[in-house]
């Protein structure tokens, strides 16, 4: 019961200090490039959903871990993609525009999909996860606090301007916390499977980094914009795939299995693309673009 209310608070205070760092220009920022923006759509919510499926089948992994893969590639980009296209000499104005745009789509999709999802890896539990409820509670824990801290801004823009790197640093904490509990959860079951859910989680990031930054190209983006697509792509909200987990199938002893993969997505994603956004930064400086 109690991890019930800690995931969706911590979610939601997560994407509140998300929605301190927009405006409404922000979303206009969008409209201002709509193929970048295609370019964004195309690989992170149509794709990487295709490409995560090919890699579990590939990977032959089943049951909960499958489903648990499937909700992390349905999730949108998180607030760690912002600081790493900072990193990578990338558009920041236009990674926070898709981050919070993407978190506005997901909200429509992640109840379908992971309804689809559970319907096909695990038949016999998707009776009991309720379409509805899932958008109403995905809902309530994402766009509503975005839209909270939009308001907060606005109104309150001088205090709120001190306060927002205490707010990120606070959804920091609460992303490693929420990934410890999973992990410690699901421990034996992380040892006997990591084997083979680490190089499948490996593979699926480095493909959409790649992936993205070609389909931007592909579309005659601006190199900027491009390292802003790949990374954004790659970054995916660990905290809300294990909270839509926990949402999907949470037992009374803590989180399931099906958290792992959002848990492990999370912190590999730093491992990762820390390291590639300081090389594309670097390379942005060589070549002056």
């Amino acid at each position: 019961m109690l991890l019930q209310v800690i995931l969706p608070i911590g979610l939601a205070v997560i994407m509140f200090s998300l929605g301190l760092g927009l405006t409404v220009a922000d979303f206009r920022n969008v409209a201002k490039t709509p193929r970048a923006f295609a370019a964004c759509f195309l690989s992170q919510i149509v794709l990487l959903p295709v490409v995560a499926l090919i890699i579990v089948i590939m990977f032959r992994l089943e049951g909960m871990l499958a489903v648990g893969m499937m909700i992390i590639a349905f999730c949108p980009g998180g607030i760690p993609s912002n600081m790493l296209t900072r990193f990578a000499g990338g558009d920041v104005a236009l990674s926070i525009s898709l981050t919070a745009i993407n978190s506005l789509i997901a909200v429509a999709t992640i109840p379908f999909l992971v309804k689809l999802a559970m319907l096909y890896f695990m038949a016999s539990e998707a009776q009991s996860v309720s379409v509805t409820r899932l958008s109403f509670s995905v809902f309530v824990i994402t766009v509503l606090p975005v839209a909270l801290g939009m308001i907060a801004r606005k109104m309150f823009h001088r205090f709120i301007s001190r306060l927002e790197g205490v707010f990120i640093a606070l959804s920091t904490v609460i992303f490693f916390t929420l990934v410890s509990i999973a992990v410690i959860d699901n421990w034996q079951i992380l040892q006997n499977n990591f084997q083979v859910l680490g190089p499948a989680i490996i593979l699926l990031i480095v493909v959409m980094l790649l992936l993205g930054g070609l389909i931007a190209s592909a579309m005659n983006v601006s190199n900027k914009k491009t390292r802003t697509i790949a990374i954004e792509t790659a970054i995916q909200n660990g905290t809300m795939g294990v909270t839509v987990s926990g949402l999907v199938l949470l037992s009374d002893g803590g989180l399931t299995p099906i958290s792992l993969p959002s848990a492990l997505y999370g912190v590999l994603q730093y491992i990762l693309l820390v390291p590639a956004a300081l090389f594309l930064m670097q390379m942005a400086r060589n070549t002056g673009q």
